[in-house]
Order: structure tokens, then sequence, then C-alpha cells
């Protein structure tokens, strides 16, 4: 039976998956203003996040889907590099991954597409 490690309470884990999209603009101007994305466009942005704990909260979940709504209604429908916070940031899908993220409790993965071809993605190890 040792080899059924599931059945260790140490080893239990539970997780949620949320999505949810967007409409923003933004530009990812380097400082050296090489950058493709030099100019203002917009996206239509699809995130999807992943949240784990190996405790619920007192609710029984692992986390509010209300903070999809929350980071929604700061993003949508902006021109991102304007927003204070982004202030003093090269505005790329990679940083908005890892803001979101941080935005999150217990959130270990966001991916973040500007397309259907373009994705990027911020992980966290999460030792709860």
């Amino acid at each position: 039976m040792d080899d059924i490690k599931l059945l260790n309470p140490k080893n239990e884990c539970s997780g949620i998956r949320k999505s949810f999209t967007f409409i923003a603009s933004h530009n990812g101007k380097f400082k050296d203003g090489e950058h493709v994305d030099n100019e203002k466009h917009e996206h239509d942005w699809k995130v999807i996040y992943r949240c784990k704990s190996r405790e619920l909260n007192e609710e029984n979940v692992v986390c509010d889907f209300r903070f999809a709504e929350t980071i929604k209604e700061q993003l949508d429908g902006k021109y991102l590099n304007e927003l204070d916070i982004f202030k003093g940031q090269i505005v790329t899908t990679e940083y908005i991954a890892k803001w979101i993220r941080q935005q999150i409790p217990k959130c270990y993965l966001v991916e973040v597409f500007e397309t259907d071809d373009n994705m990027a993605w911020s992980y966290k190890t999460i030792d709860d």
C-alpha cells in the first residue's frame, strides 16, 4: 500500500481552472524602440488561470472565482500602458500574465493569449 501515495493526506490537493476574456490595447515598446509591437494595437485577450491548495477555505473552495471579474473590470476596454498598475513597465503579454498571477491568491499558473497562436504564461511553485 505504500505505493498509493494519493491516500497520504500530505499529497492531497484541490484546484480550480477559470478563464475570462477582455478587450484592451497596448504596445510592447522596448526601450530601444525597435520592438515589432511599437505601435498601440488592440487584442481580444483570453486568460486562463489555475489555483491550487492542500486545504479548502472556510467556504470549502480553493479560490473565489470573482477574482476574474475584478481583474477584467480593471483591464477591459483600456489602453493598458496608461493604467497606474502598469506605469513604468513595458506592457508585454508576459508581464500581463505575471501581474494577473500576483493578483489571485493560490494562483500558480496564468496563461494569457493575445491571439489564438500567441500565448505567454507565468508560473509560480506553491508549496502550501
